[in-house]
């Protein structure tokens, strides 16, 4: 199984491959299945084709299906060894690049969900193992109140990992907003966010010029009400969010820079394309006033 995700409090839509490479998908019941985990290798019984025959690689379920988890190593799951990463990676490329026949400009609408992002956190680090946090347990404050499961206690209380969608970006991407709007200028010393006043402004002591974007965020446990999450993208070098982007990169005017500029606007409106997800390793700051910061997280490349 190469990827749960959560459409609402009842029903996950899962994504599974099988020994001839094909990826399909289908949907389930999260309470009856509520074991499944990614990268679990699973036997369905009674997948039926029944009411989804219009529908490119989908199958449904019985009132009867039942899913088998399969232990590793074994026989089955052996016999069935391939290259996950790769696999998924032409899988979601060809997702999210196909266009609509004769509109260059168009790409089709995502019937499945993608996420675009992958948590660079090793798996000795804090945080690897943490399970999910809705946006509403941030809001509530219940986050706080859950107890940890064991093993999942980490030295730092103020880290969750959560899986979100992306409404909207501050400045507006959506709307033309330019590159020159997306640079901040950090306060290594006190945390603060100044803007930029000029191309030429230069950072002072302390300080150093960084990619600054505002999330506004919505996941399944907020879309029945009018709440949003704000979440910032702080970069201050080419390792981070934006891999291989530098703040200093949308700044120039040379041939590279350009097509960095021009890539780190895709990749923002990317993020804002309908069943586009991000998954991502959230920090929290700033006390009673909480701001959360993205860590350890970073966009897949799709060439």
């Amino acid at each position: 199984m190469l990827q749960k995700f959560k459409l609402d409090n009842y029903t996950s839509e899962i994504r599974v491959v099988d020994s001839s490479g094909e990826i399909w998908h289908t949907q389930v019941l999260n309470q009856k299945y509520r074991f499944l985990r990614e990268g679990q290798y699973v036997r369905i019984r009674q997948a039926t084709l029944q009411n989804h025959k219009n529908y490119h690689r989908v199958f449904g379920m019985k009132s009867h299906t039942n899913i088998m988890t399969l232990p590793y190593p074994c026989k089955i799951a052996q016999e069935m060894y391939f290259d996950e990463e790769k696999l998924v990676s032409e899988f979601e490329t060809d997702l999210l690049q196909k266009q609509i026949e004769g509109v260059k400009s168009l790409s089709i609408p995502l019937a499945h969900p993608v996420v675009v992002t992958t948590v660079t956190s090793k798996k000795d680090q804090d945080g690897w193992f943490l399970p999910m946090t809705d946006l509403r347990q941030l809001i509530d404050g219940e986050h706080a109140k859950t107890k940890p499961q064991l093993g999942l206690e980490t030295a730092n209380k103020n880290l969750f990992r959560c899986r979100f969608n992306v409404n909207a970006t501050l400045p507006d991407a959506a709307a033309g907003a330019d590159v020159m709007s997306f640079l901040k200028v950090f306060n290594d010393k006190t945390g603060a966010v100044r803007a930029l006043s000029s191309k030429t402004d230069k950072p002072k002591a302390n300080e150093k010029l960084c990619i600054f974007v505002q999330l506004i965020c919505k996941d399944p446990s907020t879309f029945y009400s009018g709440d949003f999450v704000r979440i910032n993208i702080l970069q201050t070098s080419s390792v981070g969010f934006f891999n291989g982007i530098a703040p200093q990169d949308l700044v120039g005017s040379t041939k590279k820079q350009t097509d960095t500029q021009l890539r780190f606007l895709t990749s923002l409106r990317t993020l804002l394309r309908f069943n586009v997800h991000v998954e991502a390793m959230i920090c929290s700051e700033g006390g009673k006033s909480k701001v959360y910061v993205v860590t350890d997280t970073q966009l897949k490349q799709y060439s």
